[in-house]
């Protein structure tokens, strides 16, 4: 910045000025992207996903794509007796809820995965923590119900 002794505002160097602020603001720029993205959490497991996807869908074609053959089956069976599989299956399902993963764990073809909710139409389901087995089927992650729905005698 220069002074002009002639004017009572002085005189500046835009040019310059514009320059420093380009620069300042790239800096700056930087630096958040940087605290964003180390803020950021790492990506969800892929068995995880599974559970997420199966706890937010509220499309009955779409549930049998995340469920083992074995809880498919049990399901249909308690259909037909039941007629309906409500009050088994879809007490926590709400394709609007968010769901974070609490743990994973891993044992060669099968998983634990624990999630928790964050946020969902049912108030009472906020905060409401559920433990999922899940097991390789054909290369993929499937939840496996076994033991976790009534007994049909």
């Amino acid at each position: 910045m220069t002074i002009d002794n002639n004017s009572i505002f002085g005189e500046c160097d835009l040019g310059n000025i514009s320059y420093k602020v380009k620069n300042k603001v790239k800096k700056y720029s930087l630096l958040l992207l940087i605290i964003i993205l180390s803020c950021s959490k790492a990506p969800v497991d892929d068995a995880a996903n599974v559970v997420i996807n199966y706890l937010t869908t509220t499309d009955e074609k779409k549930l049998h794509d995340y469920l083992d053959r074995d809880s498919i089956q049990y399901i249909e069976t308690l259909k037909k007796d039941a007629g309906t599989m409500y009050p088994y299956i879809w007490v926590h399902h709400d394709n609007n809820a968010i769901w974070e993963v609490v743990a994973v764990s891993r044992t060669g073809n099968e998983a634990w995965v624990t999630v928790q909710c964050v946020k969902h139409k049912k108030l009472n389901a906020i905060g409401m923590t559920i433990k999922h087995r899940l097991i390789k089927e054909n290369g993929q992650w499937k939840i496996s119900l076994k033991g976790e729905l009534p007994k049909n005698d």
